[in-house]
C-alpha cells in the first residue's frame, strides 16, 4: 500500500521533488521530505533515486529514506546501491539500507562489499553489522580475504561478529595473509 504524503505542504515538496527544474530545490525537497519524516513520501523519494539526473537530487532522496526508516524502500535502495554510478550515492544508500532495521539484507548490499569506492564497502559492511544477517556471512569472509583498507576491514570484522560468526573462524580470517 503506498501511502501519499497528506498535508498540502508535504504534497508541495512531493511535488516539487518530481518536477521543479532546479536541481538544487529538488535536493533540498528530498532533504525536507526526509528531516520532517514524512511518512508516506517513500514512493516520491524513491522514485528520484532511481531517476533524477542530478547525483546531489538521488543522494539526498536516498539519504532521506534512510530517515523515514520504511522497510518497504530495502529493495528499492538496494537497486539503487547496485545500479547508480556515483559513489556518495551508493555509500548513502548502503548507509540507508542500515537504517530501515532488516533482518536480511538485500542483494545490492551484500554485493557493495566489493564496490570499487572504499566508502561504500565501509557503509555496506556497517549496514551488514546493523542487519545481522548469518546469510551474508561467505560475502563477508571473502570480503575481509581481500580487504586493503583498515577502516572498511574492521567495519567488516564487525559485521561478521553481529550476524554470528565464530570465534575460531574469525580468528583464522584475521590472522590470514591475505
Amino acid at each position: 500500500v503506498v501511502v501519499a504524503p497528506q498535508s498540502p505542504e508535504d504534497q508541495g515538496l512531493a511535488a516539487a521533488l518530481r518536477t521543479d527544474r532546479s536541481a538544487d530545490v529538488r535536493e533540498m525537497c528530498a532533504w525536507a521530505l526526509g528531516e520532517i519524516e514524512v511518512r508516506g513520501a517513500s514512493a516520491t523519494l524513491l522514485a528520484a533515486a532511481r531517476g533524477d539526473a542530478d547525483p546531489d537530487v538521488r543522494e539526498a532522496a536516498v539519504w532521506a529514506l534512510g530517515q523515514l526508516e520504511d522497510p518497504s524502500a530495502a529493495d528499492g535502495l538496494g537497486q539503487v546501491l547496485a545500479t547508480d554510478h556515483d559513489a556518495g550515492v551508493r555509500g548513502t544508500a548502503a548507509w540507508a539500507l542500515g537504517q530501515l532495521e532488516l533482518t536480511s539484507a538485500p542483494r545490492g548490499l551484500v554485493a557493495a562489499l566489493t564496490d570499487g569506492d572504499a566508502d561504500v564497502r565501509l557503509r555496506a559492511a556497517w549496514a551488514l553489522s546493523e542487519i545481522a544477517d548469518a546469510a551474508a556471512l561467505p560475502a563477508l569472509r571473502a570480503a575481509l580475504g581481500k580487504e586493503q583498507d583498515a577502516k572498511v576491514r574492521r567495519a567488516q570484522v564487525r559485521a561478521l561478529i553481529k550476524a554470528g560468526e565464530r570465534t575460531e573462524e574469525l580468528t583464522r580470517l584475521l590472522e590470514s595473509p591475505d
